[in-house]
């Protein structure tokens, strides 16, 4: 698959895919990288780390995908959440985009209340 509907610099750019889906991103990575560190968050208040492996990662995202599914979010829907920022941000973030859904994150320290 190409797109190549966007100019950078005045050229016109053609942009590939390394992975047809969020699934297969994260299958490849979970087999590549397995256990090696994909995100390591740290509370700026508390100093507290939080670390995912890949392999964590793909769980993650498949479970709420699946939590999602069954809250009745569907292709084409979207959905909006917020939390401060954190790993769970990213892990909404491709849970949603694997069911086909689009998410709008709400940093709830950053955004206004509207």
């Amino acid at each position: 698959m190409e797109i190549t509907e966007f100019e950078k610099d005045g050229k016109k750019q053609v942009f590939k895919p390394v992975f047809k889906s969020i699934a297969e991103l994260l299958e490849h990575h979970k087999k590549e990288f397995g256990q090696k560190e994909a995100i390591l968050t740290i509370d700026v208040d508390s100093g507290k780390e939080q670390k995912l492996s890949y392999s964590q990662l793909a769980e993650a995202v498949y479970k709420t995908a699946q939590f999602l599914s069954q809250k009745g979010v569907k292709k084409g829907d979207r959905i909006a959440f917020a939390f401060e920022n954190t790993s769970t941000i990213l892990i909404l973030e491709l849970a949603a985009g694997l069911i086909g859904a689009s998410s709008v994150p709400i940093d709830v320290k950053r955004d206004t209340p509207e």
